[in-house]
């Protein structure tokens, strides 16, 4: 469960100060957003995922890292918990948003 009162927005700042920059300068740079999210061994709510959509239209690249995502035995597929993480990030992210990696 993550209570949005929990997550720090820095991008603020950042957003603030690109803003100033011309537009030749946005081209040569890229904005990372980062996220962890402790899944406590269950999956996370339409809700609970919903503060993804704030990566939207301010970040390039967004890494979600997630623990506890599975029951920790081994696998040789991907879990449930894990493809419903991945269809939420992409539902609330947008389609242009691609997962380029999954670890588990």
């Amino acid at each position: 469960y993550m209570d949005p009162a929990d997550h720090t927005d820095v991008e603020d700042e950042h957003r603030d100060d690109a803003a100033e920059k011309d537009d030749d300068d946005d081209r040569s740079s890229i904005t990372v957003s980062c996220v962890t999210w402790n899944m406590a061994e269950s999956s996370p709510t339409e809700a609970e995922a919903s503060f993804l959509r704030r990566f939207r239209e301010t970040s390039d690249v967004v890494l979600i890292g997630a623990q506890e995502t599975e029951n920790p035995k081994p696998r040789r597929t991907e879990g449930r918990r894990s493809r419903e993480l991945r269809r939420l990030a992409i539902k609330h992210l947008g389609r242009e948003y691609v997962p380029l990696a999954l670890h588990g």
